[in-house]
């Protein structure tokens, strides 16, 4: 074993289990070894008996990598995820530490790793992955991954170096995600939407991705599912959207999903999911066709998509001093106008929405005059706004012509948007990513900050 690696595995080991009693710094022992060691993970990359499963994109990947998790799970095999959502290299680091023994052995049949979307090309390169899964790509925190062109750069040089063993799902619906899989030498699928009841007329004014990634010329779309993705062609190169492995069929969306998926030469399945949203449809055909890869039996996968529970502030619900609360992440502009969506059924809606401007946010907010929050105004009649940028929030919302109140202190936010609700109502919050920890911590007691 190599010096470094052991000094790196047994300083880190022991940080991690002193951390692990202050419920706190899940990606710090990750840090810590891979500063002693860089090739810490190639040491485990091996050790997996079955491979590792890579899940990457803008939104959706901790909800996926989470279902793909719990699917090879009840195949009764050992899997490491990093289940805490820390998705550079330090947290899969970290998930790989707390997993081995004290001489860096792990007993696992998969590693399945939500990776950030700057990290997937280095995860690649170190991990050597057997599936490699893109949900989309849009714009979020330009002040930390530039545009989207350059990321799907990044990637596309990557996924050329997987060997003709491995396996790249891509989503069709995407122009940007699905042009990744030309002349790749690793075995590529695709999925999408197929339901025209879910068709926008007109391309939203924020979407990213609406010339040809080939030709650069406008592209032509016959349905539009959300943002940028739907079906797509482009009329000077004649690029458009791949024929379909798995198609998402029969979305009903009130107040949850349900969906019919079509694979080729198989029979129609119908699935039920206490997930909501049509982006959810998207991912669930991702992890759909991954169970198809993996030839898991289809009732089993099922009964696991049925019974999975939201987790980490995507739908995420809990109980607080008795009235039931829900957090959806809301953290770049599709997110958000697609979380309000969700919203849309049903009766009026208790809502604070939170707005911080930290490292992990983005520093800069202007990207909230992207978000539809028009479409407030059939959800709710009061909003309240907390966040490091409350102020900056309300003005956007007085643009949209909706009534505010400004709450900068989240907990006394919290408080005041739960006096307003009866014992049958539910508060839902639309936070950004470092709110949503902080909205977690209030709520549960705990917090999973790195």
């Amino acid at each position: 074993m190599n010096f470094k690696f052991f000094i790196a595995l047994i300083i880190s080991k022991i940080l991690s289990l002193a951390l692990q009693l202050r419920n706190g710094g899940t990606a710090l022992p990750g840090l810590i070894a891979l500063k002693f060691e860089p090739d810490f993970m190639a040491y485990f990359q091996h050790q997996f008996r079955q491979g590792i499963i890579l899940v990457s994109g803008t939104n959706g990947k901790t909800t996926t990598t989470a279902l793909i998790k719990e699917l090879v799970f009840n195949q009764k095999l050992n899997v490491i995820h990093n289940a805490a959502g820390s998705n550079l290299l330090r947290g899969i680091a970290s998930s790989l530490l707390k997993s081995s023994d004290w001489s860096g052995k792990i007993r696992a049949d998969w590693g399945v790793f939500e990776v950030d979307e700057a990290t997937l090309p280095s995860a690649i390169q170190v991990l050597k992955p057997k599936i490699v899964l893109i949900l989309n790509l849009f714009r979020d925190q330009l002040d930390r991954y530039g545009e989207i062109d350059a990321t799907a750069q990044n990637w596309k040089k990557s996924l050329e170096t997987l060997s003709a063993e491995t396996f790249v799902i891509l989503n069709a619906d995407d122009p940007v995600v699905a042009l990744l899989g030309k002349n790749l030498p690793a075995h590529v699928y695709f999925y999408g939407l197929n339901d025209w009841e879910h068709v926008h007329k007109t391309i939203s004014h924020f979407a990213d991705s609406i010339f040809c990634p080939s030709c650069r010329q406008l592209l032509v779309y016959d349905a539009v599912w959300y943002s940028h993705l739907g079906i797509w062609c482009c009329q000077r190169c004649h690029e458009k959207r791949p024929l379909l492995d798995l198609a998402v069929e029969k979305i009903k969306l009130n107040p949850i999903l349900s969906l019919t998926v079509a694979l080729p030469d198989q029979p129609k399945r119908e699935i039920q999911t206490k997930l909501g949203g049509i982006y959810n449809a998207s991912n669930l055909g991702a992890v759909l066709l991954i169970s198809s890869i993996l030839k898991i039996d289809s009732a089993a996968v099922q009964k696991v998509i049925a019974d999975f529970q939201p987790t980490f502030g995507r739908l995420e619900e809990f109980t607080y001093q008795g009235r039931r609360v829900k957090i959806l992440l809301s953290k770049n502009p599709t997110g958000f106008t697609e979380s309000i969506r969700t919203l849309l059924y049903g009766k009026k809606k208790n809502l604070l929405l939170v707005l911080n401007d930290k490292i992990a946010d983005g520093t800069d907010v202007s990207w909230i005059y992207d978000v539809d929050f028009e479409l407030l105004k059939d959800v709710t009649e009061k909003i309240i706004v907390s966040g490091t940028r409350a102020y900056d929030l309300a003005l956007r919302l007085k643009y949209a012509d909706l009534k505010t109140i400004i709450e900068p202190y989240l907990k006394k936010a919290i408080q005041q948007s739960l006096a307003n609700l009866s014992n049958k109502e539910t508060l839902f919050i639309l936070p950004t990513y470092t709110a949503m920890l902080r909205v977690r911590k209030i709520l549960k007691g705990r917090s999973l900050e790195n």
